[in-house]
């Protein structure tokens, strides 16, 4: 099955927006640009999780599914495609859980789910142009993803929540958005 048709049946399996996160993303490549922005601008963060570690396995499926996509490795891709995006649909209550489970972690955990929410709206919202160039920039070596213009991006929304919270003004979304 080519990734196209891997999206286009979990598409079709979904039958309301509180099936899924990515309800409203226009096609594949947006889901997956959400998910690298989330990837690759929590980076700094997943690595201080101490023991709260086990949160770091979507950015582990993330990179997976992302260089079975570049490689055009479509076997990899359906179970990459189909793991990451269970995970994907869990991870924000999987977040809240570890809030409690890791009180010590309480802050950082809330700016991982923050980033989650808002790159993974940003994926599915921001102009095609930027999305395509995003897409373009992105590369893998199967360990980590890389991307400068992602990277640019990624640490102007983490700057945007670290003054805002969940709670960011349109315009500063709409200036990601021209960004």
């Amino acid at each position: 099955m080519t990734p196209e048709q891997v999206y286009s049946e979990w598409r079709s399996s979904l039958k309301s927006p509180d099936y899924s996160l990515f309800y409203y993303h226009p096609d594949l490549e947006r889901i997956l640009l959400g998910l690298s922005i989330y990837a690759i601008s929590s980076r700094p963060l997943v690595k201080d999780l101490g023991k709260a570690e086990s949160l770091s396995i979507l950015n582990i499926y993330i990179t997976d599914l992302i260089t079975a996509w570049i490689d055009e490795n479509d076997d990899a891709f359906k179970t990459m495609f189909d793991m990451t995006m269970t995970v994907a649909e869990a991870y924000i209550p999987c977040l809240m859980a570890a809030e409690r489970e890791y009180p010590s972690k309480k802050r950082l955990i809330r700016k991982l789910s923050f980033l989650y929410g808002h790159a993974v709206s940003c994926g599915g919202d921001m102009a095609p142009t930027l999305a395509d160039s995003l897409l373009d920039n992105l590369s893998t070596d199967g360990k980590q993803l890389h991307s400068e213009k992602i990277q640019k991006f990624g640490t102007y929304l983490l700057t945007l929540i670290r003054l805002h919270g969940m709670d960011l003004p349109p315009t500063a979304l709409s200036r990601l958005n021209g960004w």
